[in-house]
């Protein structure tokens, strides 16, 4: 299961709340996807009590649009890290790694 936030401030952020939940597991798909509209196993049957964490279409729309973006915004955070790495490094501090084969995306 992979969880993501869409939350404003991040790589890829939305306008507003969001996030998304993937997964190949039927078995988990079936216990995440009522959780997102108040625990709605079927119209107007819950079982346990829930909330609405459902995305909105706004929402959706702009990730869309940002979507196309992502690589680029992230390889500009990777040039500044590579920067700001370059400045600090005689410093006293501990600073983040990219991993090899790895690509970090900064936030």
């Amino acid at each position: 299961m992979g969880c993501f936030s869409f939350y404003p401030t991040k790589n890829l952020g939305a306008s507003g709340e969001g996030g998304a939940v993937t997964t190949n597991d039927e078995g988990l798909a079936m216990r995440i996807r009522p959780l997102r509209d108040h625990a709605q196993i079927s119209k107007y049957r819950h079982e346990e009590r829930g909330y609405n964490y459902r995305m909105d279409e706004m929402q959706g729309a702009i990730l869309r649009v940002k979507l196309r973006h992502l690589d680029q915004w992230n390889a500009a955070r990777r040039e500044k890290a590579t920067y700001y790495q370059k400045k600090l490094a005689d410093q006293p501090l501990v600073l983040p790694l990219e991993l090899p084969e790895r690509r970090h995306v900064w936030h």
